[in-house]
């Protein structure tokens, strides 16, 4: 679907990213990545220029195949975590640097025969909640001690991506991957990582707090306990199809909010504050357990992060 040297151009970030980025460990390679990746998801989208249904579903269809090939190759010698159209985890049966050697020749004979080049990732640990979402460390730097090796996380389960997916969120579900299910401390952890972004919508003239107008188009709330004295009531103001009529039975416009259809703002904890209005023992952290009510739907996103 590309010709030309728009072509070249495309060949020539995959041997950026491949050939110069990734193996000096630069993090621009991650965002190189999601750009060739989005050349490619747009063959799947109807309105893009570049749609292509065909070759969309061939090039996945081939890579479940080609996958599966290897994975004939490699099933005597190792135990499968996991696979996908493009990848598969294993554990070596024998965890010898000579099965890991034999398992390495097993995929170099893989390329030369499919002509494909394969990644190779070494993970010390892995905390996986399902395909798309793990943290994993990888294998430390030689003379370097045990669990020093960089993070890499896969999925908004372990990564900020949505508003209402806050930052000690994210950073207590890494924690408990890595410590047996342990909860994380909020001592010394800064108030601003526990709020919680809540923005209005089109059907929103304002935010109400304890029923005074704040026309902000976004708060940062953070939820508190039930018995906390700074808990606040967080509405929003619904806007009214017509405009309403002065009448002096109600004492003019100016308590036209008094009658006002008014709602809970989206995504706000039943208790909460605004971030300005708390201390730290406020916090309710059993709403961040609740991970029901503390996520939101994300798009997948893979990065590597050092804690």
């Amino acid at each position: 679907r590309v010709v030309g040297k728009d072509r070249d151009m495309f060949g020539q970030l995959i041997d950026l990213r491949v050939k110069v980025y990734k193996p000096a460990g630069d993090k621009r390679a991650e965002g190189l990545k999601l750009v060739l990746n989005g050349g490619f998801g747009a063959m799947g989208f109807e309105k893009s220029d570049l749609y292509d249904p065909v070759h969309f579903s061939s090039v996945t269809i081939l890579g479940q195949l080609l996958i599966t090939d290897l994975l004939e190759k490699l099933e005597r010698y190792i135990e499968l975590i996991q696979s996908n159209t493009d990848g598969i985890f294993f554990r070596l049966r024998d965890g010898s640097p000579e099965a890991l050697e034999h398992c390495r020749k097993i995929v170099n004979r893989y390329e030369q025969r499919t002509h494909l080049e394969m990644e190779w990732s070494e993970f010390e640990t892995l905390h996986q909640r399902d395909i798309s979402n793990y943290v994993a460390r990888c294998c430390p730097k030689p003379g370097k001690p045990a669990g020093s090796g960089n993070l890499k996380v896969k999925g908004t389960w372990f990564k900020v991506k949505h508003c209402t997916a806050t930052p000690y969120l994210i950073q207590a579900r890494i924690h408990s991957a890595l410590n047996d299910g342990a909860t994380l401390s909020p001592e010394g952890v800064p108030l601003d990582r526990f709020a919680i972004e809540i923005k209005r919508d089109k059907n929103s003239d304002a935010f109400l707090i304890d029923g005074k107008r704040d026309d902000r188009e976004w708060l940062d709330v953070v939820p508190v306990r039930p018995d906390s004295k700074h808990i606040q009531r967080i509405e929003v103001l619904c806007k009214e199809k017509e405009e309403q009529e002065d009448c002096g039975l109600f004492g003019g416009m100016e308590n036209e909010m008094l009658f006002r259809k008014r709602r809970k703002a989206t995504n706000c904890p039943q208790f909460a504050a605004l971030l300005d209005n708390i201390e730290a023992s406020d916090i309710d952290l059993t709403w961040y357990a609740n991970d029901k009510k503390a996520s939101g739907e994300q798009e997948n996103e893979e990065s590597e992060i050092l804690l």
